[in-house]
């Protein structure tokens, strides 16, 4: 059966019969707007806070050479937000403005440079990573899959000008660790494609090398970028997030690529059983899992239905094989967007080798079907984790920085030494130890852009933000040292009364604190709500009754 035999078919290809141009204008705009909306209740979380006082606070030589090593991106998002951040710009205003401009390039490359058609252009750019996790949180992932879909309308034109193709790649990797794999994939695919071609044409496998001077320097200078960039994100030896490279676990690791292949497709496209932990913790449930590989099989046979050439294949298994490696040691939910955007960057070079509009038209009925019916799936779940992931962040507080700041200020607390409390572990034998020194300080960090001096009197060597440094007990008993020298700190700020009161009992600590303020903050994740007890400030017993500080009830 043909599908222009088909009422239902002839309303979708009229659609598509549109100008495209007046429709991607449209979607734009649209788009623009709800982003806008979106930014204006939307408050900085620490991630999000603590790239603009690393911007603002760290030498540009420690932006270089030192902060990638810890923060594990490259270090040109730091850089971009140096440019206001260093020249003391507004906070909230200049992260907006920064992430309005990113979302908007993804957006119009995706409605401009695509081969979709019309139905894809309008109903995509709403799904849950590319509106609500890439388009209103402000890190440089936007930057990233618009990289990609650059990538892909270079694609098109990479045998007559192989030098936009590289530098599309280029770009990539000055965004993310995973953009220099996902640059590296696709190269290598490209490598490959080419070998094959020079095979079959009768020459020598590797005749592409003197085929194309230009393609061949280009390449070249991409390998040396991207070789310098992963030198500069090659984790320290102190970091605590990577010590799973240091020391691997061949069964968690070959577990890792299990999940990463028969579930992360589907968690990024149709299901939402992972909630806000690192990927790699989750658990296998029987009829979960099932679900999930069922999804991720339908995906993987999209896949292989819409390539139009064998070589095709390859730049999706390889970036994808490259991905699943490196994701294995440290991977979180929004990074699930990759998947995202890596689909829409294969979907798109293998519509066209002239990057015109897929002819859906040519197609038989039940591929047809089975096309829409996948697409209109993940459109229309993508577009309801969006939508509640907004109405999430307009009605609650997703981080309360500035809420803690106002009360800092209004209270006229702002010269008060304040501690942050370090995160402390109790032994099987009773003794308190610090484990991660810096763990108050990250949960402090939404509140430092609000002031221009370090607010933190334990600061690790007086910085304004933390680094995931592991420290030895030595070194913390001689920081430890250092703080004890000085008196009891007036206010406290933690996570919780167990990390207040261990914190006591390891500083040495006897005075009576009264907690006089705390936030409950929530995170929004797709469909889901996840509430927390953010943090919680004490203030020295004397200190609040000078400064007529309520004590307030800590919720259990």
């Amino acid at each position: 059966m043909n599908l222009e035999d088909n009422l239902f078919t002839r309303i979708y290809r009229r659609y598509n019969k549109a100008d495209p141009r007046i429709v991607s204008l449209a979607v734009l705009v649209l788009y623009c707007i709800l982003i806008i909306a979106g930014l204006l209740f939307h408050e900085q979380t620490p991630d999000e806070a603590k790239a603009w006082v690393i911007a603002r606070d760290a030498s540009y030589h420690d932006l270089f050479f030192l902060i990638p090593k810890y923060e594990g991106h490259p270090p040109f998002w730091h850089l971009l937000l140096s440019v206001p951040a260093k020249l003391g710009a507004d906070y909230v205003i200049s992260m907006c403005i920064i992430q309005f401009i990113s979302a908007g390039l993804l957006c119009a490359s995706f409605e401009f440079l695509t081969p979709f058609n019309n139905w894809v252009r309008t109903f995509v750019p709403f799904t849950y990573y590319f509106f609500y996790r890439w388009g209103i949180y402000q890190r440089p992932y936007a930057l990233l899959a618009a990289g990609l879909v650059f990538a892909s309308f270079a694609y098109g034109k990479r045998r007559e000008k192989p030098l936009l193709f590289i530098a599309s790649l280029a770009f990539l990797c000055l965004w993310s660790l995973y953009g220099i794999v996902l640059a590296g994939g696709i190269a290598c695919a490209w490598l490959c494609e080419m070998c094959f071609e020079s095979r079959k044409s009768g020459k020598g496998i590797l005749s592409w090398i003197t085929a194309d001077g230009r393609r061949l320097a280009g390449l070249t200078v991409l390998l040396v970028f991207a070789l310098f960039t992963i030198y500069l994100v090659i984790p320290a030896k102190d970091n605590y997030m990577y010590s799973a490279v240091k020391s691997p676990n061949v069964v968690l690791f070959l577990e890792h690529i299990l999940k990463v292949l028969f579930i992360l497709p589907s968690e990024t496209f149709v299901t939402s059983f992972v909630g806000t932990g690192m990927f790699y913790s989750y658990e296998f449930n029987v009829v979960k899992t099932i679900v999930c590989v069922v999804v991720s099989l339908i995906y993987y046979s999209m896949v292989i239905m819409s390539a139009k050439r064998k070589t095709d294949i390859f730049y999706f298994a390889i970036p994808f094989l490259f991905f699943s490696i490196i994701s294995s040691n440290y991977i979180y939910l929004h990074h699930f967007g990759i998947l995202v955007f890596h689909t829409v960057f294969y979907l798109s070079i293998c519509s066209d080798n002239s990057g015109d509009t897929i002819r859906w038209s040519s197609f038989t009925m039940p591929k047809f079907l089975i096309s829409f019916v996948t697409c209109a799936v993940f459109c229309l779940i993508g577009i309801h984790w969006s939508l509640s992931s907004s109405i999430s962040d307009v009605m609650y507080e997703c981080s309360c920085g500035e809420k803690l700041a106002s009360f800092i200020k209004n209270n006229n607390l702002e010269e008060l030494s304040l501690d942050c409390a370090w995160h402390t572990e109790i032994g099987s034998d009773g003794k308190v130890t610090v484990n991660v020194p810096d763990t108050g300080i990250y949960a402090f960090i939404t509140a430092t852009p609000y002031f221009s001096e370090n607010m933190v009197r334990n600061s690790i060597d007086g910085k304004t933000y933390n680094l995931t440094v592991g420290y030895d007990e030595s070194m913390v008993e001689e920081y430890m040292r250092k703080v004890n020298k000085e008196d009891s700190p007036q206010l406290i700020y933690c996570f919780s009364e167990q990390l207040k009161d261990n914190y006591l009992y390891i500083s040495g600590i006897y005075d009576i604190y009264y907690p006089v303020y705390y936030s409950i903050d929530s995170t929004p994740s797709k469909d889901k709500q996840y509430f927390y007890l953010g943090g919680i400030l004490y203030a020295r017993s004397d200190i609040a009754d000078k400064y007529d500080l309520n004590a307030v009830e800590i919720p259990k």
